[in-house]
């Protein structure tokens, strides 16, 4: 909207110059802007601003997809029980050929659901110490008794 400009009485040294339009700031410089300020009201103070509706979460990815210099997402402790638990059967696989095997098995599962879900994983390493455990306990005996028969039949 290109207007005119109107002289003020405050403007140059002298004033307006004569034959001038004076300016009132109670009329407007343009009829149009009559129209326009009687078409739109001023909205009312303290209009709400549009946003997300409340009680819903922002959207947006979470903070460790952002990219946040110096954050770390979380992660889970090493599952050093798990560890122990391999290193243990595979000596004992390594030394009798059987014991550890089932333990074994269980200890890389445990290990690999640690990332997941952390408290399966503490109940699966405990679980595959209760089987390397009651493998010693039925095994060693089978085993010194095997030797043994196996080396009077000589």
């Amino acid at each position: 909207m290109s207007e005119t400009p109107q002289a003020r009485p405050s403007e140059g040294a002298f004033g307006a110059p004569p034959g001038a339009p004076q300016w009132s700031p109670q009329q407007p410089a343009h009829p149009a802007q009559v129209q326009q300020h009687q078409a739109y009201p001023p909205p009312p103070q303290g209009y709400p601003q549009p946003g997300p509706p409340q009680g819903y979460p922002q959207p947006g990815p979470p903070a460790y997809q952002q990219g946040y210099a110096g954050y770390a997402p979380p992660t889970a402790p090493f599952a050093t029980s798990a560890l122990v638990l391999l290193v243990m059967s595979v000596i004992a696989v390594l030394a009798t050929g059987i014991i550890g095997i089932p333990s074994a098995v269980i200890a890389v599962l445990a290990w690999q659901l640690n990332a997941r879900d952390l408290a399966a994983s503490r109940k699966r390493t405990t679980t595959g110490w209760i089987v390397l455990a009651v493998n010693f306990a039925i095994a060693i005996p089978l085993l010194i008794w095997f030797y043994t028969w196996a080396l009077s039949n000589r």
